[in-house]
């Protein structure tokens, strides 16, 4: 079976979107390497992230024969993929007129964020996000919910049909489900934020949270992420509050260093007021380390009852949980339930799942 890929943010994308699809990629062609895939991309961008994808005997890389850009991705691609028998977009999009082709059409759907919280983005952007998931999941033979929360918000935003969502969760990076750390506990000073830093990631409260704590019982707070306005707001409130020392600004890293940081972390904290899954939330738990998060949204199922869980409004409640947390018995109470958690989101099942979806759609339109 030939199976083709939106692989844009494969290439070129370092953080969720790029993470997601390279890991969904990754995990086929490890466990059904009997399949021939192709990765459309406009462009190629060699790294350690991507340098796998150009070194498997049974993937093509495909690139625009002319005009690239945003109109081959939404156009002009279709001339490139009628020998397909699947294709996927993994990022809430397809190419306009796709129900046209014979190719059976899948598309991912992460979140509808954009219509949740509108302020959060600028007009145009918006209105494109909009556009495109509204013709993806108009167009799509199947849709995948990476969460139940997603699930329900393409139900309510959509009217998208129950039977044509699957939910299907998703795995993290091999780096950290290839080599599990086994829960152990180990001298551990700091809670660790790991994440784009936007108002909706709710970074202020833990900083908040954390000036309501006295300096001698105070953990220190590594944040891993970058971001704009928001990020220097929150720079601002640390500064403003003698926060500068509890605070170690990391930006952006490697995984081999942010898993290093998960480590010896108390625990992620990670008290989001809106996720369409919550990546984060796993890769700590593959890493042994117990994690703080919110009780919204798609939190609660990549949380689960290894987590933690709080009101991302509530700033007593955020503080309460990290004085918890800092306690090695209550640190323990979690992490002998991650084991268990983790088994939902074992990379070898959801590829089994995911290639059962592709073949239903492959036998249905034979």
């Amino acid at each position: 079976m030939k199976i083709g890929f939106d692989a844009k943010r494969l290439f070129l994308n370092n953080t969720g979107l790029g993470n997601y699809s390279r890991t969904l990629v990754r995990n086929l062609i490890k466990y059904h390497p009997e399949h021939e895939y192709l990765l459309y991309t406009p462009r190629v961008e060699k790294n350690i992230e991507t340098e796998y994808f150009l070194n498997q005997d049974n993937v093509t890389i495909v690139t625009p024969n002319g005009r690239g850009g945003s109109f081959w991705r939404s156009k002009g691609i279709m001339k490139q993929m009628k020998d397909l028998d699947v294709y996927h977009g993994l990022s809430n999009e397809l190419p306009f007129g796709i129900d046209q082709l014979k190719v059976k059409s899948i598309v991912s759907i992460h979140d509808v964020i954009f219509k949740r919280y509108p302020k959060q983005y600028p007009f145009f952007d918006r209105v494109g996000y909009n556009l495109k998931t509204k013709k993806a999941i108009q167009q799509s033979d199947k849709i995948i919910a990476i969460s139940h929360q997603t699930k329900q918000d393409i139900i309510d935003y959509y009217h998208a049909p129950n039977e044509k969502i699957n939910l299907l969760y998703q795995s993290c990076n091999p780096f950290y489900t290839d080599n599990p750390i086994s829960p152990s506990e180990i001298e551990s000073n700091y809670f660790l934020y790991v994440g784009s830093v936007i108002e909706r990631k709710n970074l202020l409260s833990i900083l908040k949270a954390m000036k309501t704590i006295s300096e001698n019982d105070r953990k220190k707070l590594v944040v891993v992420g970058k971001g704009g306005s928001y990020y220097d707001t929150c720079r601002s409130y640390a500064s403003a509050n003698g926060l500068d020392g509890f605070v170690d600004w990391k930006g952006n890293m490697d995984n081999l260093a942010i898993k290093e940081l998960y480590k010896n972390a108390i625990a992620l904290i990670y008290p989001s007021i809106f996720e369409g899954f919550g990546i984060p939330v796993i890769e700590s738990m593959y890493a042994g380390r117990p994690v703080i998060t919110s009780n919204l949204s798609s939190l609660k199922e990549a949380g689960g009852e290894a987590a933690l869980l709080v009101d991302p409004f509530n700033v007593e409640e955020i503080r309460s949980a990290m004085e918890s947390m800092s306690h090695v018995t209550e640190r323990e109470k979690y992490k002998t339930k991650i084991s268990k958690h983790l088994a939902q989101f074992d990379p070898k099942i959801l590829s089994e799942k995911l290639m059962s979806i592709y073949l239903t759609k492959v036998s249905k339109h034979d």
